[in-house]
């Protein structure tokens, strides 16, 4: 009977360390680039005004904004950068509900390009010197020369 006590506390002990190194690495793993709390802060405004600019594109009609894919295609991908930065303050994907609907083609390009540059302006400040960030500033800039592409685009009916 002592044998099965002692097993069932050893195995206990055991599994309670293999949870808590589960913990350790899981919080690792979501701040990779062991950033200060102001870098995560930076990460997320970024992250916040990519998200927005991509929701201002999606609920807009092709009808009005023209076909701004590769626009969405360059800022999905920077969002993604920030999900590597930190996966704590920047989900993988945009999320949230339509924004700017029934807006005109400049308003909602004006919008978006307001919200690149407040991305870009909180990448450049945070300081943050490391693959991810540089492609996601790489992919905002990307971002920037295909507004500026499709704000001269003539929008096809």
């Amino acid at each position: 009977m002592k044998r099965s006590s002692v097993a069932s506390r050893l195995v206990y002990v055991v599994l309670l360390i293999a949870v808590w190194d589960t913990g350790t690495a899981a919080k690792a793993a979501v701040n990779r680039a062991n950033l200060t709390s102001q870098q995560a802060a930076d990460v997320h405004t970024a992250w916040q005004n990519l998200n927005r600019a991509y929701l201002d594109l999606l609920s807009t009609p092709a009808d009005i904004k023209g076909d701004t894919s590769r626009l969405e295609g360059a800022l999905k991908a920077s969002i993604e950068d920030l999900h590597q930065l930190d996966e704590s303050v920047a989900p993988p994907q945009p999320t949230g509900p339509p924004q700017d609907k029934g807006q005109s083609r400049d308003r909602i390009f004006k919008a978006v390009q307001d919200h690149l540059d407040l991305a870009k302006k909180a990448l450049q400040e945070s300081k943050i010197n490391n693959s991810a960030c540089k492609e996601a500033l790489t992919q905002i800039a990307v971002a920037q020369g295909e507004l500026t592409a499709d704000k001269t685009a003539p929008v096809k009916k």
